[in-house]
């Protein structure tokens, strides 16, 4: 199915990966859908994320797969675009 422009721009939260920690720990981020399964992240709501290493980082397209986290379904960033 192809997108439509009235598809597009839907701000959404993704999940994306901090590195250098033991365990998986993921940061959310706010995100605009772009296109199928790609979202540009935008902004982070906590102020405590500047010291944090992210996969991505805001400003970056990525490829999106929805994921089960506590039993809920979410989108997390896998791939730079």
């Amino acid at each position: 199915m192809e997108e439509t422009v009235s598809n597009m721009g839907n701000e959404d939260t993704v999940f994306v990966r901090l590195l250098d920690e033991g365990v998986n720990v993921f940061r959310p981020i706010i995100s605009r859908r772009v296109g199928k399964d790609i979202y540009l992240l935008m902004h982070v709501k906590s102020p405590s994320y500047e010291d944090e290493s992210l996969e991505f980082t805001v400003g970056a397209t990525v490829k999106v797969e929805r994921q089960l986290f506590e039993g809920k379904s979410v989108l997390v960033a896998v791939k730079l675009v």
